[in-house]
């Protein structure tokens, strides 16, 4: 499953940290390549549909699945450029806190998975017998206002 890498940043404008952010976009790119990611979007003025936007540029990079990704991340290439990003700004990347954090994503993700379907399989069923329920009720409705309704239903099987 293709695992979605999100980065929220507010990037200083000094003339230094630009030059340095150049250097580690022409660096990193193909770092994501290697790993078989790309780049699926990149917003600086992004129109907010609802809600708001605190007017951080949005990156989504996605790769083939969450091990690529944490591979790119935690590579030894990766490292030699990360710092040409640091100390420019503020920055989430949703990956890095979970790390931080101590959180196993590729467990959280199974365990978020089973509940999901868990989850929908219930709510399936209990559609499934609200279904039922009115479907006898009209029925019976349909037989108590309308006797000659229920002879011909009986009278068909």
């Amino acid at each position: 499953m293709a695992a979605l890498f999100i980065i929220q940043a507010r990037l200083s404008s000094e003339a230094e940290f630009k030059a340095r952010y150049k250097q580690y976009q022409a660096a990193v790119q193909p770092l994501i390549t290697a790993h078989g990611g790309r780049t699926l979007a990149i917003g600086r003025d992004l129109e907010v549909m609802e809600g708001g936007h605190d007017g951080r540029r949005l990156i989504i990079l996605e790769f083939p699945d969450m091990e690529k990704l944490k591979a790119f991340w935690h590579s030894p290439e990766y490292a030699r450029v990360k710092p040409l990003r640091e100390n420019g700004g503020d920055a989430e990347a949703v990956l890095a806190e979970f790390a931080a954090a101590g959180v196993d994503d590729g467990a959280l993700a199974d365990r978020l998975q089973r509940e999901g379907a868990a989850s929908f399989d219930a709510s399936w069923k209990d559609l499934l017998e609200r279904l039922a329920r009115k479907r006898l009720q009209l029925t019976q409705r349909d037989t108590s206002t309308n006797p000659a309704h229920d002879r011909e239903s009986t009278s068909i099987q």
